[in-house]
């Protein structure tokens, strides 16, 4: 630090050097800081001191150069001696009382800014630096009181209007900020202010319209100063916080461009881009911008390794953050937890935190943390601990949504979601959250069209606050939830020339082509996108589809193989479903070891049991099942509303294009039915989804359609006759609802059932691995029959040993069945029954036949042939039947596809 005494004096004999003119030194001093470049600026004053070493106005502005630069000890000793030197100096005072604010010492601040107030009571600074001090100590009370202290004493200054507006406006009053701002420019009294304190009162007046969230009058301010005023850094700011408050963030990418043309090495800028194109979906462009900064940026970096699922390499970045940054640091490590699928610990560490300090910022996390963990009455007492503001917050009102949704409060739900909605920011959010209830309690029914209801009428109310772009938005995620296709691609149309470097927009655009039979033009865009971000999973997904209904369901093996190899996209049973059929089990043995290992304790349950199955070890366990979400039961009229609803396609968890086309490539019918039949065998997977989610409970009843055959099966459990009866599109919660129509049944099943009261209504048989053989003719010897659902394919078995030597064809395709229930009934005589879920005008009905028993002394080998090939057929018939019989969610239709099955 430079003081007076340690200004070198000139040496005797040596030439002084030459005075500069006292104004060029100014006026250089003012070029420096116009630039930003308060290094520069700071050698270029202690040049001046060394020559000038007694100039007062040179020491001054040393020190708020000193206060530019972050040195605000050496600001505050700076100008304390000064003013120890001036005592009568003011100017001296209110800039030691700007650097003590700016210290931390607001107390000292505010006497200093009294003492030169007593002295001059119209100081503009001091008015303007006192109630700078309240603000920032958060005092806002007393700001709003300096404020308006401030206005009375200058009542013609626009300054002390600006001043007094952002007062309020930081308060948490900007509408009556915005009311001032207006009031002044509209009509009021005539105000003393140039055109620079004109446009900062206009920026002010954009920023109260933002923060009372009213986006659409804040954008036509914002347009009018761009072009009032293109190369004024603070509208360029301004534009990009309005760009993503009207959630556009191509829009923000263009304003940080523009400002990047003016200042091309502006730290904050520069930062900006690198997160808009995060934001955009551009993670290749965004790794190039990052490696070029100058000063590695820590936690960019770890932002961008999460998104790009290199979670080892965001991991050890951490450790690039300082230690003040602690806070921020277990944060970001609880990102990475998340997003490698440990929610369990990432609620760990963060909860350890909030238990020492229980900091507002952390609530949100925490509380989404326990939801998603399927947690609610722990979430539940978390959030009723919360103080009000925190739990009112938009944040905390999307995780609490969650709970009531969980617990089945549709009603609750919806209106804390419509509250959450007040922050237009999180409108996004509540359509998604909306449309995805709405689908889980089934389109079509009252539940749904009220939920439905409730988001179009939160839709129009938000139509005064947000701009047509972000409303078309809104829409456009209403219409991808709901499956509306041909209203996704107009939306999408007009979004992505607009935006079109927006990959998130091109993605839902790519998905509709695909499911309105542009797929050449779907896989394109999946190619395109993929370029740029690999990671993208709904993408990966949906380019493994476009490869089986291209016909290359090796391709699409290979494609698949790739992505998750590279950890591009999380393994998912479906995927290693896809990857057994396909024969790349070596793959999948490799991709299940890396994720157990990354895992550990918090691997699902599904993928420690394909461990076990594959490495022939037995630690998963037995199934365990959350008893959230509740369910409730469908009455007839609601079901039978859900059968007729007028909704076509449904963006549900899966995706249905692959296995609709191979269905529909089994018809041999006319290519222009094939859009009306896939709408329909969509439809009907819907209907069997809802319906049978909602079955697995006391309440409710499939009915059985009356037949001989049913009759006689039920006439033999009753005189405990036993019987196999196996099925392919029954899952096992429906085949729990055969229970009050078929007694003295035993389910075979792979999981058991969700709600513990179905425990007392029937006896299940847990497949955990293989087929238990022995426990199926226990339970045949003591008179009980048992449902095995499903018996094919075999290859869901993943085990060898549970594949049948004996195979059938299936539309060209060998096909392997598990081969225990027809040795059962070869070996003990008992017949076999084949049952079947069909989607009829009024609801679900069951159809139930006998299929034909072995021929005396016919050999074993030659039984299971035979056998192998009727239940095949009935297959086959099922799946060229009416499309309302269709499935496209079960394990037979992806093996199907998987396979490329071609047309007999």
């Amino acid at each position: 630090m430079m003081t007076d005494d340690t200004i070198p004096a000139r040496q005797p004999g040596t030439t002084p050097p030459a005075a500069p003119s006292r104004d060029a030194v100014f006026a250089t001093l003012g070029a420096l800081e116009s630039r930003r470049d308060y290094a520069g600026a700071l050698a270029c004053v202690d040049e001046a001191l060394a020559i000038m070493p007694r100039d007062p106005k040179l020491k001054l502005r040393r020190g708020m150069i000193l206060r530019q630069l972050g040195q605000h000890d050496d600001s505050v000793a700076q100008l304390e001696r000064l003013a120890k030197e001036r005592p009568d100096d003011l100017s001296a005072k209110h800039e030691l009382s700007v650097s003590l604010r700016f210290a931390g010492d607001c107390a000292r601040s505010l006497a200093l800014s009294d003492e030169i107030l007593c002295a001059n009571p119209t100081h503009r600074a001091a008015l303007f630096g006192r109630l700078y001090t309240h603000l920032h100590a958060q005092d806002f009370p007393a700001a709003i009181e300096a404020a308006r202290d401030l206005r009375a004493r200058l009542p013609d200054d626009g300054e002390a209007l600006l001043r007094h507006a952002r007062a309020l406006r930081l308060a948490g009053q900007p509408d009556a900020a915005r009311l001032e701002i207006e009031g002044a420019l509209l009509g009021g009294p005539r105000l003393v202010m140039n055109a620079d304190t004109e446009r900062r009162l206009r920026l002010e007046q954009a920023r109260a319209l933002l923060e009372a969230q009213q986006i659409r009058k804040a954008a036509d301010v914002v347009a009018d100063l761009a072009e009032a005023f293109p190369n004024e850094r603070d509208v360029l700011v301004q534009a990009q916080a309005q760009a993503r408050a009207a959630l556009d963030p191509d829009a923000v990418l263009d304003a940080t461009e523009r400002a990047l043309r003016l200042w091309p090495d502006d730290p904050r800028f520069v930062r900006d881009r690198i997160l808009a194109l995060i934001a955009l979906g551009d993670l290749v462009a965004a790794e190039e911008a990052l490696d070029t900064l100058p000063v590695p940026d820590a936690e960019l970096r770890v932002r961008l390794l999460v998104e790009w699922r290199r979670f080892d390499e965001a991991r050890a970045q951490l450790s690039a953050l300082p230690e003040k940054q602690a806070l921020h640091r277990d944060r970001l490590t609880a990102q990475i937890l998340q997003a490698e699928g440990r929610p369990g610990a990432a609620f760990s560490l963060l909860d350890a935190r909030y238990r020492k300090r229980p900091l507002p910022e952390l609530a949100p996390q925490l509380l989404g943390l326990l939801v998603g963990l399927h947690r609610p009455d722990e979430a539940r007492a978390f959030a009723d601990a919360l103080p009000d503001s925190v739990a009112e917050s938009s944040a905390c009102l999307l995780a609490r949504s969650e709970i009531l949704r969980l617990e089945g409060d549709v009603d609750g739900c919806c209106a804390m979601l419509a509250q959450a909605a007040t922050d237009t920011t999180r409108s996004l959010h509540v359509v998604r959250r909306m449309v995805s209830t709405a689908v889980q309690w089934g389109i079509g029914t009252s539940r749904s069209r009220q939920i439905l209801a409730a988001l179009d009428r939160l839709i129009a109310e938000l139509a005064l606050a947000l701009p047509d772009r972000t409303l078309a938005l809104l829409r456009l995620h209403r219409a991808f939830g709901l499956g509306d296709w041909q209203a996704v691609l107009t939306l999408t149309d007009t979004a992505c020339a607009r935006a079109p470097r927006d990959l998130t927009l091109a993605a839902m655009q790519a998905r509709a082509l695909a499911e309105t039979g542009a797929i050449e033009r779907a896989a394109e865009h999946c190619d395109r996108i993929l370029r740029h971000w690999p990671t993208m999973g709904p993408i990966i997904e949906l380019r493994l589809a476009l490869h089986i209904v291209q016909g290359k369901p090796q391709d699409g093996a290979d494609f698949l193989c790739d992505a998750l190899m590279h950890d591009h996209i999380a393994l998912t049973l479906r995927l290693a479903n896809h990857l057994q059929f396909t024969g790349r089990t070596e793959v999948l043995r490799a991709v299940v070891a890396r994720d157990c290992a990354r895992e550990a304790d918090e691997a699902p349950r599904w993928l420690r049991a394909l461990s076990d199955t594959l490495n022939g070890t037995d630690t998963a366990g037995p199934p365990e099942h959350p008893s959230y979400p509740v369910p409730e039961p469908l009455s007839p009229e609601e079901t039978a509303a859900l059968v007729d609803t007028e909704t076509s396609l449904l963006a549900g968890p899966d995706l249905f294009l692959a296995e609709a086309a191979t269905l529909w490539r089994l018809q041999g019918k006319p290519a222009n039915l094939q859009r009306s039949w896939m709408r329909h065998a969509t439809r009907a997977t819907h209907a069997f989804r809802t319906v049978i989610a909602r079955s697995a409970l006391p309440e409710a009843r499939l009915p059985l359609r009356e037949t001989p055959e049913l009759r006689a099966l039920v006439d033999r459990l009753e005189r405990r006759e036993p019987s196999l009866l196996v099925s392919t599109h029954a899952s096992p919660p429906g085949s729990i609802t055969l229970a009050p129509h078929l007694p003295n049944l035993t389910y075979l099943m792979q999981d058991g059932p969700r709600q513990p009261e179905l425990e007392q209504r029937f006896r299940a048989i847990l497949a955990v691995r293989g087929t238990p053989a022995a426990r199926i003719v226990k339970e045949l010897r003591t008179g009980n029959s048992v449902m095995s659902t499903p018996d094919f394919p075999a290859e869901m078995r993943w085990n060898a040993q549970d594949v049948s030597a004996a195979t059938g064809t299936l539309f060209g395709q060998e096909c392997h069945l598990v081969d225990t229930v027809p040795k059962l009934a070869h070996g003990m005589k008992v017949p076999v029954y084949w049952i079947q879920q069909r989607l009829s005008k009024t609801g679900i009905v069951v159809d139930i036949r006998r299929m034909s028993d072995p021929a005396p002394d016919e050999p074993l080998a030659a039984w299971l042939g035979r056998w192998t090939q009727e239940y095949l057929d009935l297959v086959a018939g099922i799946l060229t039947s009416d499309p309302r019989n269709q499935n496209l969610t079960g394990p037979l239709t992806r093996y199907l596809a998987a396979r490329g099955a071609r047309l007999p």
